[in-house]
């Protein structure tokens, strides 16, 4: 997050350009709005215009304040939590410096709980001499939310944060205000709201618009906006974002222009991938590379991330030994930058789980790490090589559990991906135990055994030596394609193939999926078989269920195949819609609910998405709302909390909401 102090700078150096240009037209005073001061600064300039030939004695009275203002700037732009600072006493004053102190350095050293604590303390103090609602409490709360925040807790940040936002609105300190709305963003992001975490990243970039912020806090909120889009599947409203972008990284000239012209591309490369645009992706990326090389930045984050999504991009088009490459790479930067043992004494994983702010903090960001791991357990299924795709899984699983822990929805989906990929591969469970830690570290073995840091170190060769094929490797070994996912979904059903699956009850084909009908009783039976068989960069789903005109099947219901590592990627196939949402909102908001609790989307057609929930959800009152607020005309059918809460105990229970025309329904089966 941006510190307010350095926006404070900017804004002293634009008032100083207009004191110095229009400041005996009072533009600085207006500019920092001080509306009063800088109306009468106008009028005197305007009656010493009018009485020069006259009489000298305006002109000399607006000339000392022009040049008086020049001492005054430096004042009027500090922030109103500094300028409250200056009011209170002394000795007040240098015990909440101190704490200051004391909360930066716990923060560096991971220990949120000592953070939290001198904030506490800070607040107490705040209270006691200056009150709850002003300028400096609300800087205190933004910090505490700061250490909620990166400890993992994002529903206290969030309240933190809110509380922050409307002290600051109220005292129009713009600086804070632009902080806290980052922080909130963050906040919802990491509480699966991305709706919410929209309006506010759109709120920010509209307050970065009206007070000519420098270019890279708007360039960093574009940034983060685009990449909440592509991740959400809207890379159409990602592209323009990024443009802008673009435009303001040719403009930087400073100490940071390298950086963000980089993670510009690399953004620009993420949406057009995601459009399947690969040729234009392969370009960005590409670019991306030599500018870093030609910097001599070739063992960076930067390299890291551009690696990454190469890697990511050369999965999508099949060329496994391109990714394996790119992908391996990236592992290997990231390693090498993360932190040692003794480096790491106080955090709480072994790594900075928030992502942080630092080097090597973000050289150890686990999400990023899990994501490569994950696409090389892809890679190594493509390589027909089930030892390293076990070995690699064991490492990815263990990563999840440590980071959100072992109850989260994505460590039980990350358990069952890894049950689902043992039976695809044929392996028994004695065979690959997947209980090696993952450890991002870059010291030594430690006494409890968790591995050192570099892959090599560790045990996690990204191509183990000796690693034997399988005796069951000729079932993966056509499974590399859509038609060869097809190919088991047809052996399994005993089925004809379909090179297409259908769309709006048969009257649509898409030729971007495969499918087979089968009998409509024996549908989740055969759904669960072939999900078995399948790698898990495939997903499986029943389709079609309500025929119309263009094809009727009756009693038989459409399995569908599609290629993708999200199950999310199914309503996007299925070009589910409901009445007054676009499959892009009701992706939202199903990704919302997927961050939460974990979804396996089982249907998916027209006007139809049907999921279990991988974890029970804790607050079934507020689930129960937004499933009305989903569907509002379902309130009939939908059973109250407590039954809802009852039929949810089992987890294989399936929510189908259903939308027709104006009515819509649950059904639980």
């Amino acid at each position: 997050m941006k510190p307010s102090n350095a926006e404070s700078e900017q804004q002293r150096k634009m008032a100083y350009r207009l004191w110095l240009v229009l400041g005996l037209l009072g533009a600085h005073r207006f500019y920092l709005e001080r509306i009063i001061s800088g109306g009468l600064q106008l009028s005197l300039a305007m009656v010493t215009l009018l009485v020069m030939d006259r009489t000298l004695a305006p002109a000399m009275v607006l000339g000392l304040w022009w040049l008086l203002d020049a001492f005054l700037i430096p004042g009027y732009c500090r922030s109103p939590a500094a300028r409250q600072v200056a009011s209170i006493e002394p000795a007040d004053a240098r015990k909440l410096s101190d704490l200051n102190q004391h909360y930066q350095t716990a923060m560096q050293h991971r220990d949120f709980a000592k953070a939290i604590e001198f904030c506490g303390q800070a607040m107490d103090l705040v209270e006691a001499t200056a009150g709850k609602d002003n300028a400096l409490a609300a800087g205190w709360h933004v910090r505490l939310a700061d250490a909620h925040l990166r400890r993992g807790a994002p529903e206290e940040a969030m309240v933190l944060f809110n509380q922050a936002v409307g002290v600051q609105e109220r005292l129009g300190d713009h600086a804070g205000l632009c902080h806290s709305l980052y922080g909130l963003a963050q906040a919802r992001l990491d509480a699966g709201q991305p709706e919410t975490a929209e309006s506010a990243f759109r709120r920010l970039l509209e307050l970065q618009a009206d007070s000519m912020p420098e270019d890279s806090a708007r360039l960093r909120t574009l940034i983060d906006l685009s990449r909440l889009y592509t991740t959400g599947h809207r890379p159409h409203e990602a592209l323009p974002l990024l443009d802008e972008a673009a435009r303001l990284a040719v403009q930087d000239h400073g100490a940071t222009a390298l950086e963000y012209k980089v993670r510009v591309w690399c953004g620009q490369a993420a949406a057009f991938a995601e459009l399947e645009r690969h040729a234009e992706a392969q370009e960005l990326y590409e670019r991306a590379v030599s500018l870093l090389q030609a910097s001599h930045e070739t063992a960076g984050l930067l390299m890291a991330d551009c690696r990454h999504g190469l890697g990511r991009l050369y999965l999508r088009q099949g060329r496994v030994a391109e990714a394996d490459k790119a992908l391996s790479a990236a592992l290997d930067i990231r390693e090498k930058l993360a932190p040692t043992r003794q480096q790491s004494a106080n955090m709480k994983f072994g790594f900075d789980a928030s992502g942080g702010s630092g080097h090597q903090q973000a050289a150890a960001d686990p999400a990023a790490v899990a994501a490569i791991l994950f696409e090389l357990v892809t890679v190594a299924v493509k390589s027909n090589d089930p030892a390293r795709a076990m070995m690699l899984a064991g490492h990815w699983r263990h990563l999840q559990e440590r980071i959100y822990g072992v109850d989260h929805p994505k460590a039980v989906r990350a358990r069952a991906r890894i049950e689902s990929l043992r039976n695809f591969l044929g392996i028994p469970s004695d065979d690959h135990p997947d209980n090696a830690p993952y450890c991002l570290l870059g010291d030594a073995v430690s006494a409890d055994g968790l591995g050192e840091g570099a892959a090599s170190k560790q045990g996690l060769s990204v191509h183990p030596e000796g690693a034997v094929a399988h005796g069951h490797d000729h079932a993966i070994a056509s499974v590399h394609t859509l038609d060869g996912a097809l190919h088991i979904a047809s052996r399994v059903t005993g089925q004809p193939k379909r090179a297409f699956a259908s769309r709006n009850g048969g009257l649509e084909k898409t030729d971007a999926a495969r499918s087979v009908l089968v009998p409509e009783a024996q549908a989740m039976d055969l759904l669960d078989k072939v999900r078995d068989l399948l790698p898990w960069d495939f997903q499986v789903f029943i389709g079609t269920t309500r025929w119309q005109v263009g094809e009727v099947h009756p009693g038989k219901v459409e399995l569908v195949v599609i290629q993708s590592g999200s199950a999310l990627d199914v309503v996007r196939t299925a070009g589910t819609a409901a009445p007054g949402l676009t499959t892009a909102q009701l992706l939202s908001r199903l990704q919302a609910w997927d961050q939460r609790y974990g979804l396996d989307i089982v249907t998916a057609e027209r006007d139809e998405v049907g999921f279990c929930l991988l974890t029970k959800p804790e607050d079934m009152d507020m689930f129960y709302r937004e499933l009305l607020e989903f569907c509002p005309s379902m309130r009939a059918s939908l059973p109250g909390p407590e039954a809802l809460t009852a039929r949810l105990a089992d987890l294989r229970t399936v929510l189908r909401l259903r939308w027709y025309q104006a009515t819509s329904s649950l059904s639980l089966a």
